[in-house]
């Protein structure tokens, strides 16, 4: 079955709709009574669209839609289009949600994992990440902010810029090497343990920072109190801010 919606602002609950197509100009709050599933095709065209998943267990591929709200089971969620100020909240269950391949801005909650593809993207996690969370951005210059008021402990793969804030500690593995990066903490602090490559960042606000295998390049532009450093095996170099800085150094 299909259903075309018209150009307005629609409010509708579907059962028994494999393809579903929004016009330009609506704007559509969508929630789903039957399982999304891959044959599926939902594009809600233009506007600001919203969609809800029924409480089941949901694969498949949503075009189109700036707020994704899951239900009560897993969600396996691919996105057609990108977005821009978006917001996926996938709730209950495993979920793993799949960017567009360009350059994506959105909020994620609730979803363990987070991959994305060649563009550059910008992501704010509104929940905890986990030891059991896997977030690899891809290709490109990508962002990362950690969940705020709360404790972040898990590993991030192509991660180039990673922000922190609020009071809670963060426990960071990143998976891929920096080239050019930017890691801050913000007043979280915490500890950040990097890839086994050359690696070259400016790291602030981190109270514990752990080099692996290459040689690393760290540059600090804010006072080191009380921060450690071990930077590992290679040829390593620390360049500090024009503070007055204490710090432990090890390996550099």
């Amino acid at each position: 079955n299909s259903l075309t919606l018209g150009s307005f602002a629609n409010t509708a609950t579907l059962t028994n709709v494999e393809s579903l197509l929004g016009r330009a100009g609506g704007t559509n709050t969508i929630t789903l009574a039957q399982a999304l599933t891959t044959s599926d095709t939902f594009d809600l065209g233009s506007g600001t669209n919203k969609m809800t998943l029924a409480n089941v267990s949901n694969t498949g591929t949503l075009t189109n839609v700036e707020t994704v709200v899951g239900g009560s089971a897993g969600n396996v969620v691919t996105l057609g289009s990108l977005m821009t100020g978006g917001s996926v909240d996938l709730v209950h269950g495993t979920n793993s949600l799949t960017l567009k391949n360009g350059t994506n801005s959105l909020t994620v909650s609730d979803t363990q994992s987070i991959l994305g593809q060649g563009g550059a993207d910008t992501v704010t996690l509104g929940t905890a990440l986990t030891t059991g969370s896997t977030i690899d951005l891809g290709g490109g210059s990508n962002k990362l902010a950690l969940a705020d008021g709360v404790a972040n402990t898990g590993s991030l793969t192509n991660v180039e810029t990673l922000t922190g804030s609020g009071t809670a500690a963060n426990t960071i593995t990143l998976k891929s090497t920096l080239t050019n990066g930017s890691i801050d903490l913000g007043t979280s602090k915490g500890q950040v343990t990097l890839n086994s490559g050359a690696n070259s960042l400016t790291a602030n606000n981190v109270e514990t920072l752990i080099g692996g295998s290459g040689g690393n390049t760290v540059t600090l532009t804010v006072k080191a109190g009380g921060d450690s450093f071990d930077l590992g095996a290679g040829t390593n170099s620390l360049t500090l801010g024009s503070f007055a800085n204490t710090a432990t150094l090890t390996n550099v």
